[in-house]
C-alpha cells in the first residue's frame, strides 16, 4: 500500500480568507449522520460530490464501524441543496452503495446504511494511506479534501467531534487509479486561519 505523508504549516492568509470563509459563513455546516444497518462491519466509506468522478478520503479515518454504530460528519456545499453519493465496503470486501442522495442546507441528513443497498462483491480497489500532520501551533477544526474538479468542500474527515492538535497526526485513505488524481487540501483552525494546498495521487505500480 502506497504512502504519503503530508505535514501542513498553517498561516493566516487574509486575502485567501476573504474569499473562503464568506462562502462557509454564509450558511452554516450541514451535519450529517450515518447508521450502520447493514448487519456487517463496514471497513471504509467513501463520498463523493455529484459534480466529480473521484471519491474521497475514507471518512472512518483507520477506524470500523460496527453494525447499529452512528458516526456524523459536517460537509460544505455551496449551494441550497446537493447530491452525494456513498460507497461502504465492510470487512469480508462487500460492498453497498448509495446514488445520488440528496443533502439541504435547511435539514441536518440521516443516512441508513442498510442491506438494500448491497450490490456484492467489490474489485479490488487500490488504496493509498494519506498521513497528514498538523505542524502548526494552532488546532484544525476542520479538514477537507475535495478533488480538484468539484466545487464542494465536501465533507470534514475529522468527523463532527475531532480536531487535529498541534503535532497531531491521523492517516487516511483514498482510492487511486493509473491516472493522475489532483485534489485540494482545506485545513481551517479555530482561529480562521487557512492552508489550502494540492496534491497528486497515482498508482504507479504495474
Amino acid at each position: 500500500m502506497k504512502r504519503i505523508r503530508l505535514f501542513l504549516l498553517l498561516s493566516v492568509f487574509s486575502g485567501l480568507l476573504s474569499q473562503v470563509l464568506p462562502a462557509m459563513g454564509s450558511q452554516s455546516l450541514l451535519r450529517v449522520t450515518f447508521r450502520n444497518d447493514t448487519g456487517v462491519t463496514i471497513r471504509f466509506l467513501f463520498a463523493a460530490a455529484a459534480d466529480t468522478r473521484l471519491w474521497g478520503p475514507d471518512l472512518l479515518g483507520a477506524r470500523d464501524m460496527t453494525y447499529g454504530q452512528i458516526e456524523s460528519f459536517f460537509v460544505h456545499f455551496p449551494d441550497r441543496e446537493a447530491c452525494f453519493d456513498f460507497l461502504a465496503l465492510d470487512t469480508r470486501g462487500d460492498a453497498y452503495l448509495i446514488q445520488a442522495f440528496r443533502l439541504r442546507e435547511d435539514q441536518d441528513g440521516i443516512i441508513r446504511l442498510g442491506r438494500s443497498h448491497y450490490i456484492g462483491p467489490y474489485p479490488s480497489m487500490k488504496i493509498c494511506r494519506l498521513y497528514v500532520t498538523n505542524a502548526s501551533t494552532r488546532i484544525i477544526s476542520y479538514l477537507f479534501m475535495p478533488p480538484e474538479d468539484s466545487v464542494s468542500w465536501g465533507f470534514d474527515i475529522l468527523d463532527d467531534a475531532s480536531s487535529l492538535g498541534p503535532g497531531e497526526s491521523r492517516v487516511f485513505s483514498i482510492p487511486v487509479g493509473p491516472k493522475l488524481q489532483r485534489y485540494e487540501i482545506l485545513a481551517l483552525s479555530r482561529d480562521q486561519a487557512l492552508v489550502q494546498r494540492q496534491i497528486g495521487l497515482q498508482d504507479t505500480k504495474p
